[in-house]
């Protein structure tokens, strides 16, 4: 389980762990900002041992084969209490930036009817 803060060294940033790590599949999934400011994320799983739960399915937060996973774990990191997974920071940005290009085509355009009217 994660203990203390995160050291950064050059390109490397670790996060200490305090005890060991049950039997089975794991995911991790971090996220950072890097020297010029822009976000980046990423995930990975591994499996601890023999036996055990499967990694979780890194895209729906639930362990890969429902039929071996414990039923009473408690929601992933970014999933809500429901059970459904709130839309990704991704999803907002390409909605945001689409927004963003139609508001300046719509300027762009008005902006060329204008000079157009002038010009006759």
């Amino acid at each position: 389980m994660p203990a203390g803060t995160v050291a950064v060294d050059g390109d490397e940033a670790v996060l200490p762990l305090t005890g060991e790590l049950d039997g089975g599949g794991h995911a991790v999934r971090w996220k950072v900002v890097s020297g010029d400011g822009h976000p980046i994320s990423g995930a990975f799983t591994f499996t601890v041992g023999d036996g055990g739960p499967p990694p979780p399915d890194l895209e729906s937060g639930a362990p890969a084969d429902a039929a071996d996973a414990d039923s009473t774990t408690a929601p992933t990191p970014g999933q809500a209490a429901s059970g459904q997974v709130p839309a990704s920071s991704a999803t907002v940005r390409v909605a945001w930036l689409a927004v963003a290009g139609a508001l300046v085509g719509v300027f762009g355009y008005t902006l060329l009817l204008r000079l157009r009217r002038r010009s006759k």
